[in-house]
């Protein structure tokens, strides 16, 4: 995903429609096309329902989570282009943000070892889970060699 990609699918919002969108992103309607595709594929899911007539974003096109290096994960609202929400409460950076099919639940993971469980209107935690200590794995050998006997 990248932030081309972003804009394309945030000028297919604005304008209405895919050939807008072009115009507004200076690019064919097919590059714009491929591109919002090609995020799409990225992301498991359509961004967009689409008919002969009208384009509108699905439920799960409606908000994007960008996971942080500053422990938390902010919620933008494609339908008004703004951050709506910040999920507070991990220790350490999130490295990954998971939306459920429905899109009524987000789960976090941290390095800090625990994944948090959250409704996202209006942001409250759910639930954490803390994963187990990785086990301690003993070398193969002695960690000092033997001395010999005096």
């Amino acid at each position: 995903m990248n932030l081309k990609q972003l804009r394309c699918g945030r000028a297919v919002v604005d304008a209405g429609s895919f050939t807008g969108a072009a115009q507004r992103c200076f690019v064919t309607q097919s590059t714009l096309s491929t591109g919002v595709a090609m995020l799409e594929r990225e992301l498991g899911e359509r961004l967009f329902r689409r008919t002969t007539r009208s384009v509108s974003l699905t439920p799960f096109g409606r908000r994007i989570a960008a996971a942080s290096f500053d422990n938390t994960v902010r919620l933008w609202s494609l339908d008004t282009g703004k951050e709506d929400g910040v999920l507070e409460g991990h220790s350490y950076p999130v490295m990954a943000v998971a939306f459920s099919t429905d899109g009524r639940r987000i789960a976090t993971g941290s390095i800090d070892h625990h994944v948090r469980l959250w409704d996202p209107t209006p942001v409250p935690l759910l639930h954490t889970f803390q994963a187990p200590p990785p086990p301690r794995v003993r070398p193969p050998f002695p960690p000092h060699p033997p001395r010999p006997p005096p």
